[in-house]
């Protein structure tokens, strides 16, 4: 924004100036840019106040308090976009959400978001939750996918 009032002379409104924080711009920029400045631009993502639109509407550095909730399904959705990108940096800035992960395994060291996480896109996975074992076996199968992603 500093950069445009500089080069133009004024502050930018309305249409002006768009975020490039949003599903289209994340997504269409995954592992394409600098080396160097990925990681910069990743960074700025996780510290972005309103999130990633489309995705995600709150600051992704700060994880959801409650992990059993469909809110929890649209972090993970965000996470699950940021981590396609293949820097190392980019991987080392998402290891927080790794540790908030396994903090949040039950018992069986398995996940449950709870039956408000079913949205219809990213669970369910299988046909059905009617019984709770396949719900915490679909959220499981999701958690660990999106860890090895990161940790990859």
């Amino acid at each position: 924004m500093e950069k445009y009032k500089t080069i133009f002379g004024i502050k930018p409104n309305g249409g002006r100036f768009i975020d490039f924080v949003t599903f289209y711009q994340v997504s269409l920029v995954t592992n394409i840019l600098d080396k160097n400045i990925e990681p910069v631009y990743f960074k700025y993502i996780l510290e972005h106040e309103p999130g990633i639109y489309y995705i995600y509407n709150k600051k992704i550095k700060n994880v959801p308090e409650i992990f059993s909730a469909k809110h929890t399904g649209y972090y993970l959705r965000a996470i699950e976009l940021l981590a396609r990108y293949n820097n190392q940096e980019c991987k080392d800035q998402l290891r927080f959400v790794v540790e908030w992960l396994r903090k949040n395994r039950n018992e069986q060291n398995k996940w449950d978001l709870g039956k408000e996480s079913k949205d219809g896109i990213s669970l369910p996975l299988l046909d059905s939750w009617r019984k709770d074992e396949h719900r915490i076996e679909d959220c499981t199968n999701r958690i660990n996918r999106l860890i090895k992603k990161i940790s990859g």
